[in-house]
């Protein structure tokens, strides 16, 4: 890891509290052949840039999550944790490449995209349907014929009928 850090950083990063609670990656979908990234810790929101060719993660600032705005505090929620060990420290490189899992993560975010998108559309068409419905239903209830039925006279075994008459009430 390069850029400003202190030790109570490098050890959220690996998880605080023995490890209990690891943090948690928002990745940006934009991103094109580095990777921009936000990492959730427990008590830190760190923005970070993972440069694919050297695999090393480049912290660009961070702050205390108490002092967040709520556009970034809101982007935590849709951060997901890791799913794998990794150990950060401050001073080596790694073998371990966060490459293929944040590309994965890239790929969910913009599945995840399109399917809004594509809900968002067509709630619109079915918005449309239903005011047209709505708009045939009132047409059908002001010019409707109405009538309603008053009694009924059996005439034979086979023939019955009956008496109706105009119901504006209907």
């Amino acid at each position: 890891m390069k850029g400003d850090f202190s030790k109570e950083l490098i050890k959220e990063l690996n998880g605080a509290e023995e490890g209990k609670w690891l943090p948690k990656l928002n990745v940006n979908p934009n991103s094109k052949d580095n990777i921009l990234l936000d990492i959730f810790t427990k008590n830190y929101f760190i923005h970070c840039l993972w440069i694919v060719n050297e695999r090393h993660l480049v912290i660009r600032n961070f702050s205390k999550k108490e002092t967040l705005d709520e556009k970034q505090k809101f982007s935590e929620t849709f951060a997901q944790k890791i799913g794998v060990p990794v150990k950060f420290d401050s001073y080596s490189y790694t073998n371990f490449n966060l490459t293929p899992l944040l590309r994965k993560q890239i790929k969910e975010k913009i599945k995840e995209g399109s399917y809004k998108k594509g809900k968002l559309e067509t709630n619109k068409e079915l918005k449309f349907y239903k005011d047209l419905i709505t708009k045939e239903l009132d047409v059908l209830e002001q010019n409707s014929l109405r009538l309603s039925f008053t009694s009924y006279e059996k005439k034979s075994d086979y023939e019955i009928w009956f008496k109706i008459e105009e119901n504006e009430k209907c």
